[in-house]
């Protein structure tokens, strides 16, 4: 079409060169053609345009909403995880919860099993023990019927006899099966009485050991003491005599003129001779004084002891 519009431009030229008014609004109006031809071109071309881009547009959008939805499903897909977590946390708590309990049951059940293997045992004594007095039973009551049988051709009298004596031998079985079960239950009773006692003698040895513990300190606090005042004791003798001593040399000093020399002479040999009696005196006082705290100290001893005790 665009050869054909420039082959009637250049024949419009070419006519318009050599030519006619006729040839020139010829060429004119070939030219108002191509133009309203290329502008319908030209409109047809932007509506193509505008419908592609009509249609990049509704795919970008639908790109976008993809990818909302892939974002959706990758936040539910973590959620998810998370969920599965800590399910799975809760099952290995639960697992571990039940296998503790499991434990715990398994060790009871085995004390259990200990208590009735003991109990078992017991009772296995005493069935033996009852066993044999029902099969002594048993023979008595089989001689019984024996000789029950063997004089019954004989007397009528000692028949009836035999058969008191088979009911009584039938009694008495009844009884020991009777004293069977009494000693069962007996038996029983002086298990839980034995746990009992035990755990009453547990007590009573941690209580003797603390007893035993505070006596001891006890005891050796009223040693210390006593040593203590041994130790005053003594150094009291020893300040009484050091002051003695200083009393007699003042006393030397002071009457140390020469017209006084006899007089002193006697005094001190009279306080020599009463030195001894004085000195007697102050030790048999000590002595009664210590048996007397020793007196009291054992008195203050047997006393603790018997709080203790009680």
């Amino acid at each position: 079409m665009l050869h054909e519009e420039d082959n009637r431009e250049g024949g419009a030229s070419f006519k318009s060169l050599g030519g006619a008014p006729e040839e020139t609004a010829a060429a004119a109006a070939a030219e108002t053609e191509s133009k309203e031809t290329l502008l319908y071109c030209l409109a047809e071309a932007e509506g193509e345009m505008a419908l592609w881009r009509s249609k990049a547009e509704q795919l970008h959008h639908n790109v976008l909403l993809l990818q909302q939805q892939q974002q959706q499903q990758q936040l539910l897909l973590q959620q998810q995880l998370q969920q599965q977590q800590l399910v799975r946390d809760r099952m290995q708590q639960q697992q571990h919860a039940v296998y503790l309990q499991q434990q715990h049951n398994l060790k009871e059940a085995r004390e259990e099993r200990e208590e009735l293997i003991q109990t078992r045992a017991y009772l296995t004594a005493a069935l033996e023990t009852t066993k044999q007095q029902l099969a002594a039973a048993e023979e008595r009551a089989a001689a019984a019927a024996a000789a029950a049988a063997a004089a019954a051709a004989d007397n009528q009298h000692t028949d009836q006899r035999l058969v008191l004596e088979l009911d009584g031998c039938r009694d008495e079985l009844r009884s020991l099966r009777e004293s069977k079960e009494e000693l069962f239950v007996l038996l029983l009773q002086q298990q839980q009485q034995n746990k009992d006692k035990e755990k009453e003698l547990q007590q009573l040895k941690e209580l003797y050991n603390k007893q035993s513990l505070l006596l001891q300190q006890q005891q050796q606090q009223l040693e210390a003491a006593m040593t203590d005042q041994q130790q005053l004791q003594t150094q009291l003798i020893k300040y009484k005599t050091k002051y003695a001593e200083t009393a007699f040399a003042a006393m030397d000093a002071r009457q140390g003129c020469v017209g006084r020399l006899p007089a002193a002479a006697a005094a001190a040999a009279a306080a020599a001779a009463a030195a001894p009696a004085a000195t007697a005196a102050a030790a048999a006082a000590a002595q009664q004084q210590q048996q007397q705290q020793q007196t009291a100290a054992a008195r203050l001893f047997c006393l603790l002891v018997t709080s203790a005790a009680f």
